[in-house]
């Protein structure tokens, strides 16, 4: 997944709505969705050139897709890995 243009221009390291719907999904227990979020925010520290903080993000998103068994969310993430 790769964030369009003109978002990139425009976010700070990690904008307020990924932090938002991260606290979110987490008050509610949505886990499925946290992983997500987390993999969107390794996307965009990636996006940045800031490898070390994107794979602690992938990390964190891929531990949560295998607790909850979602293997689509898991080979995107591993992907994700693959390209730092």
């Amino acid at each position: 997944m790769q964030c369009p243009k003109n978002f990139r221009k425009n976010m700070n390291p990690l904008p307020e709505q990924f932090q938002q719907t991260l606290v979110i999904h987490r008050e509610v227990g949505y886990r499925a969705m946290e992983g997500t979020t987390l993999n969107n925010i390794g996307e965009v520290y990636r996006s940045l050139g800031q490898y070390p903080q994107a794979l602690e993000q992938f990390q964190q998103a891929l531990a949560i897709h295998r607790e909850v068994g979602y293997r689509a969310g898991e080979g995107a993430i591993i992907n994700n890995i693959g390209a730092v």
